[in-house]
């Protein structure tokens, strides 16, 4: 190496060492652009101001100010790069990852869609649709949280016209093996009764997060005013409540729909019969509501209410216990209750549903944020472009052959795209070129 070289060489790694952290001790090794150092934030903020909308330094300056730190920024400039590619897998993607890092749920669900939308990248689909479930859940817990905090502002809001919730049953025998039949029995009741075209049900998990959180107690799950004060929370024009009881080898199961503007119930329905008729119960005890309502059923909506069951009773039970792990945010015993459902009864399509939601929602509890971020990288691959223009801002050996040594030299400026060498500026602009392109 010729003695220019090694004084440059040192100079660089000595004089430049705080503010070239993304070399190595030899300032030779770089990470790659697909997982950006915070080291590359000088160097792409230049090329930001040389190419302002191009998407895809903006995702890689998005990158780096994310791993730095600086959600702010990092959101401001994926945003930019999705407005300038709304079709970029990079931009979108990590746009979601940062939003998740803000706990903006709601943000991330939006882009999350976006992404399974517009993007060509599969290796990445099935990751985005497991973190969708995850913030999903989350977006939605939030969103009831703050209709909670807000209960007072929200007392005069009109519910959405054909909006019915519908609560778990307060189970009431003393054999505890039938409990789970209270979340198994609303979770039905709603699948069926959203098959009605004028009713629009709201998801079940909505409707617990709220009873979690204004803590509920089981007596007001079949207390007309705490159900209306309730539905009114939830904007539900309607909530169905009830109760289910055992008496001896029977089962038995009461509801009552109220109109939550008014908090007046109407006509109590009930159906009995033995507990392995269970599924048969459910079919009377919706079409008794349906009729409560007023609602007059088409044969194909009676059709498509009918097509809906299962003869096992187990696979009930197991179904209603996994709804239960799943509402405590315990993914892999809910997957364990859908899928023992599901093999009790390949045909019970709400436990295979269920089974699948479970399995996703695992998965992206099981994926930090951060592995999320890599993988992310190692999917959409480093940036051609930015790669090329990196390697030629760090590409120096022509510049040392030529640059003076001393202890005047300062490489910062040269590295940065500042080079100020007096009348040699000209030909480092030759050999160097600046982000851009151009003399």
């Amino acid at each position: 190496m010729p003695q220019t070289l090694r004084a440059y060489r040192s100079v660089v790694c000595r004089t430049g060492a705080f503010a070239l952290a993304f070399l190595t001790a030899a300032c030779s090794t770089l990470l790659p652009p697909s997982t950006p150092s915070p080291g590359y934030i000088p160097v792409l903020e230049a090329q930001r101001t040389a190419s302002p909308s191009d998407p895809n330094t903006l995702t890689t300056l998005g990158m780096a100010y994310r791993r730095a730190g600086r959600l702010a920024d990092a959101r401001a400039v994926l945003e930019e790069a999705v407005a300038a590619a709304p079709d970029h897998p990079g931009a979108i993607y990590y746009l979601g990852l940062t939003a998740e890092d803000q706990e903006d749920f709601a943000e991330a669900e939006r882009v999350y869609e976006s992404f399974l939308e517009t993007s060509a990248s599969g290796g990445l689909r099935d990751d985005i649709a497991d973190r969708l479930v995850r913030v999903r859940r989350l977006a939605l817990l939030e969103e009831v949280r703050t209709s909670v905090a807000q209960e007072q502002a929200l007392t005069g809001r009109p519910p959405t016209e054909g909006t019915v919730a519908v609560f778990p049953f307060l189970y009431s025998g003393s054999n505890d093996m039938y409990r789970p039949l209270s979340r198994a029995l609303a979770e039905l009741l709603a699948v069926d009764l959203n098959q009605v075209e004028r009713i629009t049900v709201l998801e079940r998990l909505r409707v617990q997060a709220l009873l979690d959180e204004i803590a509920l107690t089981e007596s007001g799950l079949v207390d007309p005013a705490s159900g209306s004060r309730s539905g009114r929370l939830l904007g539900a024009e309607r909530i169905v409540q009830g109760e289910i009881g055992a008496l001896g080898e029977n089962l038995s199961a009461t509801a009552l729909v109220v109109t939550t503007t008014t908090g007046v119930a109407g006509n109590q329905v009930r159906t009995e019969d033995e507990a392995e008729r269970f599924m048969d119960m459910e079919k009377e005890l919706v079409v008794a509501i349906l009729e409560s309502m007023g609602v007059v059923l088409t044969v194909a909506e009676r059709e498509r209410i009918d097509q809906n069951r299962t003869a096992n009773l187990q696979a009930l039970l197991a179904f209603g216990t996994g709804l239960e792990a799943i509402d405590l945010g315990n993914f892999d015993e809910a997957r364990i209750q859908f899928d023992r459902a599901s093999s009790l009864d390949p045909g019970f399509a709400p436990a295979q549903q269920r089974s699948q939601e479970a399995r996703q929602g695992a998965r992206a509890s099981a994926v930090s944020i951060e592995q999320a971020a890599v993988r992310g990288g190692r999917e959409l691959g480093s940036n051609p472009a930015v790669d090329e223009w990196l390697d030629l801002r760090f590409g120096f050996s022509e510049i040392e052959t030529l640059a003076p040594t001393g202890p005047d030299r300062d490489p910062i400026p040269e590295v940065l795209g500042g080079e100020t060498l007096g009348g040699m500026a000209g030909i480092l602009r030759i050999l160097f070129p600046r982000p851009g392109g151009g003399p």
